[in-house]
């Protein structure tokens, strides 16, 4: 769904993806051709150009800084990181083997 919701941008589309639809699918199966009679209704999702003039269509929710919530790491960091922790875990284990052998 979200391959077909983000393509959908591309051509200036709105979309709403509506799982509800799976509560109704005899309604929806009246709707379609006997190809689709055997198959299992997930959800939906509705297609269209929006209206930018409407309200709803311009309602934006707040959203926290990424910055808030990530941590940023660089692959040769970490992998410095944890090639350097498995240095030190082999030689504490190495040394308590020769100590305890």
């Amino acid at each position: 769904m979200q391959n077909v919701m983000l393509a959908a941008l591309e051509f200036d589309l709105a979309t709403c993806p509506q799982a509800a639809l799976a509560e109704y699918p005899d309604i929806v199966r009246a709707e379609l051709d006997e190809t689709y009679q055997d198959k299992m209704l997930v959800a939906g999702i509705a297609l269209g150009y929006p209206d930018m003039t409407q309200a709803i269509n311009q309602y934006r929710t707040q959203r926290e800084d990424v910055n808030k919530f990530t941590s940023w790491f660089s692959w040769r960091a970490t992998f410095f990181t944890l090639s350097l922790r498995s240095a030190i875990i082999n030689i504490i284990f190495n040394s308590l083997g020769e100590n305890h052998g």
